[in-house]
Formats: structure tokens, sequence, C-alpha cells
């Protein structure tokens, strides 16, 4: 199995990238390569054929392989989380701008990958509703916030 491969780029467009090989050419989805000469870390998935995903860092082929193993998040929205997350950060406002990526999906990808969401949405909400900011931060502290939001106002409200 591929894991990394070095070579020279002969085709880069905007997500994909031939990189010749000791005379083998391999097609591989990337983002943003601005390199002649590369090294990857390759992902290979196979459907009707091998594709292979290729990453700069290694942080980032790990992030891809914990993604594609979430129930319904496939290789392609896996990419596409990747690559915005530029330094690995990933986060529940930067998942949801994903063109392709619902909130329903980016709230599991938040618990699948066990990232603890930013409760300033939340926070604003209930101060809206009319409890004390403190309180609020106070008990969200005590709840679990890779919950999908719903939740996780119920278990403030009890």
């Amino acid at each position: 199995m591929i894991n990394y491969i070095e070579g020279k780029i002969i085709k880069n467009s905007e997500n994909k990238v031939l990189i010749l090989n000791n005379g083998i050419a391999y097609e591989i989805n990337c983002n943003n390569v601005k390199k002649v000469n590369v090294k990857l870390f390759i992902v290979p998935i196979f459907n009707d054929g091998y594709t292979f995903f290729g990453f700069e860092s290694y942080k980032h082929k790990e992030i891809f392989e914990k993604l594609i193993k979430i129930k319904g998040i496939g290789p392609k929205i896996a990419f596409k989380v990747v690559c915005s997350s530029g330094d690995g950060e990933l986060s529940f406002d930067k998942i949801i701008r994903i063109k392709g990526v619902s909130s329903r999906k980016a709230e599991d990808i938040i618990s699948g990958m066990n990232i603890k969401k930013n409760p300033s949405k939340l926070v604003k909400e209930l101060k809206s509703l009319g409890f004390d900011e403190v309180f609020i931060t106070h008990k969200l502290d005590n709840i679990d916030l890779s919950k999908p939001d719903e939740e996780i106002v119920k278990e403030f409200l009890k």
C-alpha cells in the first residue's frame, strides 16, 4: 500500500496534482501545493479503483483517516474538512462553512473527533433567554460540549 510519495509535479490543478515518481505518474487529490518537488503522505481509498488523497503533513493525514471513520463522512467531505482546517485545528464554525456540510454533519464531525465546541453561540442564545453569563459559563463547564446543541440545552435546563 502506498503511504508516502516524493516526486515532481508535472500537472497541477486546484485540488489535484499529477506527480512523477520513478517514471510513473500518480494522480493525487491534494490542496494548494505550490512546490515543484513534493513529499506527500498518502491515503489510498478504493471504490471503483484507487483514489489517492495526499497531505503535506502527517497530522493532516491522521485527521483525514479519523474523519473517514465517522459514519456519514466520506473521503470527499473529509478532504474538504482537512483542506479548510489550515493549521489542523477544527472547530464547528470552520466546518459549518464548508460547502456540502450541513449543521448535522458538522455536529457529527465534532462529536466523532471529540472536539469541544466554542460555546460562545450558546452563551449568546442563553443570555437572550435571560440567563446570567456567569451562571451560563459555570453550568456549561459541567456539560459535554461535543453533543448536539439541542442536547446541550436540555442538560443546561435540568
